[in-house]
């Protein structure tokens, strides 16, 4: 949640209404860490892209990291001396009159 950059993130869970074609067993199987696979380069864009697409061994994890670019806000010229987040910026609006005013 704290990272600045761009995610893509595939949440991963037994349907068993839906899906009872496909036990419990075989996504065991198949689910892998990538943190456990020390040899693996997360700076590569097509390994990770490859990781992705491959529907048989499906790796969990950060498949690909760029600490070199920067987030979008940072590159906004009108961001530039904000501490703050866009979510901190957001103000409470009390529209507590206005939608009395469509009570009749």
């Amino acid at each position: 949640m704290n990272h600045k950059g761009f995610s893509f993130i595939e949440i991963m869970q037994l349907c068993p209404t839906y899906s009872k074609v496909t036990p419990e067993h075989r996504y065991d199987q198949r689910i892998y860490k990538l943190s456990e696979r020390p040899d693996y380069d997360h700076t590569d864009k097509h390994l990770a892209s490859k990781t992705a697409e491959n529907f048989e061994n499906i790796a969990t994890g950060i498949l690909y990291r760029d600490t070199g670019s920067q987030d979008y806000y940072s590159l906004q010229p009108q961001r530039t001396d904000k501490k703050t987040t866009p979510m901190e910026e957001v103000a409470h609006v009390d529209i507590s009159k206005l939608i009395e005013s469509f009570v009749v």
